[in-house]
């Protein structure tokens, strides 16, 4: 488990950092956004886009397709609010952990700023198949978080997210009726 949380810290680091490669960007327009994003064994996949103000809502379903396997790496879809640089960013995970076959674990992963560890708040666990619909809300220093039936409100003062980014690795996610609305 050790080292698949390890992984996870890394998925999700790299799904908001400012290294990760675009496959798509979302132009002006806020949705609705498909990705299917297919992420290799042990790499990244992301799509990203500008958000539309300090107060943002971001809606849409995600569904794992495929999962792969890596001695590291665990399949992990995430949506992510960021500054575009590492550390300063917000995820919430859905992860496939191989201990845990048939369930997806959803996680918010918190940057904290100053390059330590992410912080992170449990949200739910849900079944593997079937799509899973989120919500995330961000004002100012307030992120709300909606998935599987789970709400969950987390103060991140630090962070003033100007990024979206859509990502995953070691398997396939499917993003669905993506929208963002400024509010």
């Amino acid at each position: 488990m050790r080292k698949e949380l390890v992984a996870l810290v890394a998925i999700l680091g790299m799904a908001a950092g400012a290294g990760a490669a675009e496959t798509a960007s979302p132009g002006p327009a806020l949705g609705p956004y498909e990705f299917d994003c297919e992420g290799p064994e042990g790499g990244l996949s992301t799509w990203s886009g500008p958000l539309p103000g300090a107060r943002a809502t971001i809606t849409g379903t995600l569904q794992l397709v495929r999962a792969l396997t890596h001695k590291v790496y665990i399949p992990a879809g995430t949506i992510a609010l960021s500054e575009g640089k590492p550390d300063s960013e917000v995820a919430l995970g859905f992860a496939a952990y191989p201990q845990k076959p048939g369930r997806i674990d959803v996680q918010v992963a918190i940057g904290t700023g100053d390059k330590s560890r992410p912080r992170y708040v449990a949200v739910a666990s849900l079944a593997a198949e079937g799509k899973a619909r989120f919500t995330l809300r961000f004002r100012e220093g307030m992120l709300q978080v909606e998935a599987a039936g789970t709400s969950k409100e987390i103060a991140v003062p630090h962070l003033k997210p100007t990024r979206l980014a859509l990502s995953c690795s070691t398997g396939e996610f499917l993003f669905e009726d993506v929208r963002v609305s400024a509010e």
